[in-house]
């Protein structure tokens, strides 16, 4: 009779003596399980450094995965000569020892887990100098094979963490303190951030990221099955489509493309779309993220980016962006775009902030204590360091006024569209909620009573163009054009 064994993951323990516990593993035979004992332990800590300090010493190690906690043990002669060990437990990866007696020995750290502790790593010594990040750089070796490289100084130990789309896939550590290299894996289309950690002997530490994208890949030109019960109404046309960017209306979809193009498909019939696109148009930068529509207006933020040329003409508007307006109406075959020119990059895609106003036609909202109805209404565009415009929809070269997001903790800026969510009660507060890499966080929607209104705006500048004084009392309570928008929440990721 054949049996087939089967070693699961799943791990038990029961107490074995008072500092640990015994972990097994399940084995199942057959329709029985039984389980091991095991012996289970942490990794051991790759580095450990020490320093001299008056009265006693520095010392500093790597973190060990799976570890809890870490243990430093060392032997000392008593005032009697008598030589003893004393055991200290330690939750970080850094600690100031004073020894109990003369120092007889190598100091060593252990780290630990609830199932046991590793073998001891012995302390090595290091001249202490200033925590410095000197240099790290990111290149590609081979298609799917980026190098990073660096170089610092004052260091205990070096950690990598590879992220994607702001979610961490995974930390390396104990890496080289002083100088080395480490290859990254990165697959065709994939975009990574990587930062590099150095710390410090005091558990200081300086951080730089690179960013590495890899070889793009359009993946709809892979062969495939098509199944029927998959709306794929773009399968065979070979379009490198930003996902981002996709946009259903109920008689439409937008789309933009990896080349710099806009596209609109009308539908045919109730689930299919026509053969081929309504209008194409092309744009000066990538649109990253969706367009947004009013009415017959669709709007859409490009985002210039470093090529040197677009359809073989030279590129000279890098590293910047713009927002853009289109009429969509449905006698216009062949729309153009009016664009609104930044300085600053953008990248998140416009916010269209249109709460009802109070009328006879809706008298909830001339009565309700709602702070919806005094959030300035407009077109919203966040740069990605941070610089808010508001424009007026109708005319988007016409700025209502402007603000300033502080993005601390965003790590590479404003980089998704905000939400914005507009209070239903007086205890609520109108906010856009904006996600970074490190943080999440909500900052206030600017009200009327803080933004000039495009009326007194033009009578200033047409009295003061025939030589008026016009006095700002009446400006004094409003916003400053610039000022930041003040944080509501925020939360760590």
């Amino acid at each position: 009779m054949n049996k087939t064994w089967t070693i699961g993951l799943a791990l038990m323990s029961t107490s074995v003596i008072a500092e640990f516990e015994q972990a097994y593993a399940p084995i199942v035979v057959s329709d029985i399980t039984i389980f091991i004992p095991i012996e289970l332990k942490p990794e051991q800590s790759s580095q450990f450094w020490q320093t001299s300090i008056d009265g006693g010493y520095n010392l500093a190690w790597s973190p060990a995965d799976q570890a809890q906690y870490y243990e430093i043990v060392y032997q000392y002669k008593s005032a009697s000569g008598q030589l003893l060990t004393d055991t200290i437990k330690v939750n970080a990866t850094n600690y100031i020892l004073k020894p109990k007696g003369s120092l007889s020995g190598a100091i060593q750290v252990r780290s630990c887990h609830k199932y046991g502790c590793s073998g001891f790593k012995y302390s090595q010594t290091q001249v202490p100098t200033r925590l410095e990040l000197n240099a790290f750089t990111g290149k590609l070796v081979s298609p799917q094979v980026a190098q990073i490289a660096w170089n610092a100084s004052g260091a205990t130990y070096v950690s990598v963490t590879e992220k994607e789309n702001g979610r961490v896939l995974f930390t390396t550590n104990g890496l080289s303190p002083r100088s080395g290299t480490k290859n990254i894996n990165i697959y065709p289309g994939q975009h990574k951030s990587v930062t590099l950690t150095a710390v410090g002997f005091g558990g200081q530490r300086v951080s730089r990221t690179v960013n590495i994208a890899g070889n793009f890949v359009d993946l709809t030109r892979q062969k495939g099955t098509k199944h029927t019960q998959y709306l794929q109404p773009f399968y065979e046309k070979n379009y490198s489509i930003v996902e981002r960017s996709v946009l259903y209306t109920d008689s439409s979809v937008y789309f933009a493309t990896q080349d710099f193009k806009l596209y609109r498909f009308d539908k045919s019939t109730l689930n299919n779309y026509q053969t081929e696109p309504t209008w194409v148009l092309n744009t000066d930068g990538l649109i990253a993220n969706k367009p947004v529509i009013q009415n017959d207006n669709l709007y859409y933020t490009a985002s210039f980016t470093p090529r040197k040329t677009i359809n073989g003409v030279k590129h000279e508007k890098e590293y910047s962006g713009q927002v853009c307006s289109v009429d969509i109406a449905a006698y216009v075959q062949s729309p153009k775009a009016v664009c609104n020119q930044f300085e600053a990059n953008v990248v998140a895609g416009p916010v269209l902030v249109h709460s009802a106003q109070p009328s006879l036609r809706n008298a909830f909202h001339i009565f309700s204590n709602s702070p919806a109805t005094s959030a300035q209404n407009g077109l919203y565009v966040f740069s990605r360091d941070g610089k808010v415009s508001i424009l007026d929809p109708l005319d988007i070269n016409n700025q209502i006024d402007s603000r300033t997001i502080n993005t601390q903790g965003l790590g590479q800026g404003i980089l998704a569209t905000p939400e914005v969510y507009l209070a239903d009660n007086a205890n609520e507060q109108n906010q856009f909620v904006i996600k970074g890499e490190q943080k999440i966080m909500g900052v206030s929607v600017p009200s009327t009573s803080d933004t000039p209104s495009s009326f007194s705006k033009a009578a200033s500048s047409l009295m003061r163009s025939v030589s008026f004084s016009v006095s700002d009392d009446n400006q004094s309570m409003k916003g400053q054009e610039g000022a930041p928008l003040p944080v509501i929440w925020e939360k760590e990721l």
